[in-house]
């Protein structure tokens, strides 16, 4: 069996991903502070920052292919820096490296973006994600105004090619066995008594985890290299989702108020919908609109 190394493969896509790939692959997972057991495959401990220690566990297990999940909110040098490492290491074995991306490198304006649209992310999780696509594959278009702080520009300032790499930008994942973190969070507030705003004027094209994992293993053994679009076909609002889940798990809708996000003091782009035809036409997977799902 070829051997698969999941970065991040403690997270909710990347727990996903390794008990999806267990019965075709041989499964290496990292993991940094949530360690989890996942039969049929092995762990490792691994802080992507450190660069030799990436190294290290690429040469060790000798991937064939390498999915990059790992990521964090709070530290943008995770973002830039690791998948800087992660894809190294991935060209140094000769591995094909599938790296998983955002719709937040769009600034939300219109919607409908397609793969050559170039990124104009407008907050610092949206500019580090457009920052680690230009890493992978400088071919990835880099607008002026994605420029992070001079700290972060220099780890940047040479980009890596990788010719057999895939840059996935997905939206919205979701789930419910088990749920995702924002499905819980809705169950909690309103199970609670609480009441949970939502916005009307931000639109996203919400994935079921377990088809987007699946797309991506597809991509695993494809040739397709470059940006590819992977999400819902369905453009909702954060308030029309939300209604649809709660529908859907019996809660109290009365809990659940509507919201605009341009009324807010927030920075987050409002319609961030992708335009996914050409993973129609390239995947068998099919991708479902949450509202065939929760139906």
């Amino acid at each position: 069996m070829k051997r698969l190394l999941i970065t991040g493969g403690s997270g909710y896509l990347g727990v996903k991903l390794v008990q999806m790939a267990r019965r075709d692959w041989t499964v290496v997972y990292t993991y940094l502070n949530n360690q989890i057991d996942i039969p049929r495959a092995m762990s490792a401990s691994l802080d992507i920052l450190d660069r030799d220690k990436v190294l290290r566990l690429f040469h060790i297990f000798c991937p064939h292919a390498v999915i990059h999940t790992a990521y964090s909110q709070d530290n943008l040098e995770v973002i830039i820096q690791g998948t800087k490492h992660v894809a190294e290491a991935s060209e140094a074995v000769g591995a094909r490296l599938i790296h998983l991306s955002t719709d937040a490198v769009f600034d939300g304006a219109r919607g409908w973006y397609r793969e050559d649209d170039t990124p104009l992310p407008i907050h610092p999780y949206g500019k580090a994600k457009a920052e680690a696509e230009r890493l992978v594959n400088c071919s990835v278009p880099l607008a002026t105004t994605t420029r992070l702080n001079k700290s972060a520009e220099s780890q940047v300032a040479t980009a890596l090619v990788n010719r057999s790499a895939a840059i996935v930008r997905t939206s919205l994942m979701w789930g419910l066995e088990p749920m995702d973190s924002r499905t819980l969070h809705l169950v909690n507030c309103l199970n609670e008594g609480g009441r949970l705003a939502l916005f009307t004027d931000e639109y996203r094209c919400p994935i079921y985890i377990d088809e987007l994992a699946s797309a991506i293993l597809e991509l695993l053994n494809l040739d397709f290299c470059g940006i590819i679009h992977v999400a819902g076909p369905e453009r909702m609002s954060r308030y029309e989702f939300g209604l649809d889940l709660a529908r859907k798990l019996g809660l109290n809708i009365n809990g659940m108020t509507p919201g605009l996000s341009r009324l807010s003091e927030l920075v987050r782009p409002k319609d961030c919908s992708l335009d996914t035809s050409l993973a129609r036409g390239l995947l068998k997977t099919r991708i479902s609109a949450p509202s065939e799902l929760l139906a």
